[in-house]
């Protein structure tokens, strides 16, 4: 609990004095989308190392890491720090680029995809590599950008949305299985100490005897055994396989839906 806390106290405060989210702290006449610098009194666009933009808008996202998603909460955000690196810089990135297209990719990562493949020869950034920046932005182009509508009943998850179609994923670091429940329905049975990334179920096939073979587990538990199944079973609309979802799957098979 302190650390769920923490966690989320820093990152709401990154969001309004780092990044000004909400255009409600940044003064007037202050052309900047983001600072690096927070005194009690102030902030300046600046770092104490360089005067360069990359580095400026850079050091406000490290370190890449499964930690990060919080910066993708604001997709329109990243796109409006980008514009302002950019804008700063006199153009593209042309250093730290690996730690710019990280936090591009939360909004774009195709973009940032065609950026690393059309520069394989650039410097990573101390503490990276070009493996790391790869996994990171080709995972966020095949998942897509973090879907905030949808939490857990685990601090270790997260939902990403590509076009229409949601992945959840769950870290579970008990020593049993743990049954993670998204607000949305999906369920995800997660092995002790690892790690699962499943796309939301397709329910919109037709109600044949898998889905009855489906819901006859979902009612003899444990739910966990089958997350997706679950979810396509639960069919009025709550959070339970019932005799109620039964009948409505009863009476769509003999009607004809299957």
């Amino acid at each position: 609990d302190q650390g769920i806390f923490m966690y989320t106290n820093e990152a709401r405060a990154i969001d309004q004095y780092w990044y000004d989210v909400d255009e409600q702290v940044f003064p007037p006449g202050f052309n900047h989308s983001a600072l690096a610098i927070l005194w009690a009194d102030g902030g300046a666009y600046a770092t104490w190392f360089s005067g360069a933009p990359e580095a400026i808008h850079g050091i406000t996202f490290l370190p890449i890491t499964g930690g990060s998603l919080y910066l993708g909460r604001d997709p329109a955000y990243v796109l409006t720090n980008y514009l302002d690196m950019v804008a700063h810089n006199g153009g593209p990135e042309d250093q730290w680029q690996d730690i710019i297209w990280s936090h591009l990719a939360l909004a774009d990562p195709a973009l940032t995809v065609a950026k690393f493949a059309a520069n394989p020869e650039y410097t990573p950034e101390d503490g990276e590599s070009r493996a790391h920046t790869y996994h990171w932005i080709h995972n966020l182009n095949a998942l897509g950008q973090v879907d905030t509508t949808v939490t857990a009943d685990i601090p270790t998850y997260a939902v990403f949305d590509h076009d229409g179609q949601r992945t959840y994923v769950a870290y579970n670091a008990g020593e049993g299985t743990a049954a993670v429940h998204f607000s949305d329905g999906m369920l995800l049975g997660v092995g002790p100490r690892n790690l699962v990334a499943e796309p939301a179920p397709d329910c919109s096939g037709a109600v044949g005897f898998s889905r009855f073979a489906d819901f006859v587990t979902c009612m003899q538990g444990p739910e966990e055994d089958a997350p997706g199944a679950c979810r396509c079973a639960r069919l009025d609309g709550d959070d339970d396989a019932d005799l109620a979802d039964f009948a409505l799957l009863q009476g769509l098979y003999v009607g004809g839906a299957g």
